[in-house]
């Protein structure tokens, strides 16, 4: 897993709650394999977490970084996909 990581960690650059769908798809990109791991979740009642932000703004998060990806499109879009995937922060 390091080794992977070292290979694709440069090109992960969110820090959102996208961070790992952004490992996940540069992974994927760089040929490694990817294997679903259960994990059990636990509401926290006294949690900070807003849905209503966090889910839009992973949403565009993951559109930017798909857009990024995409060689055929012109400059000002892979800007404009740039500028989302490093600047939707949730606070």
């Amino acid at each position: 897993l390091k080794s992977a990581l070292d290979c694709i960690l440069h090109k992960v650059t969110l820090t959102n709650w996208a961070f790992d769908a952004s490992v996940l798809f540069h992974m994927s990109r760089a040929g490694f394999t990817i294997r679903e791991v259960s994990v059990k979740w636990t509401d926290h009642p006294a949690s900070k977490l807003r849905v209503e932000k966090v889910v839009p703004a992973m949403l565009l998060s993951v559109i930017g970084i798909r857009l990024m990806s995409i060689d055929f499109l012109p400059n000002t879009t892979r800007r404009w996909a740039k500028w989302l995937y490093h600047n939707i922060s949730i606070h």
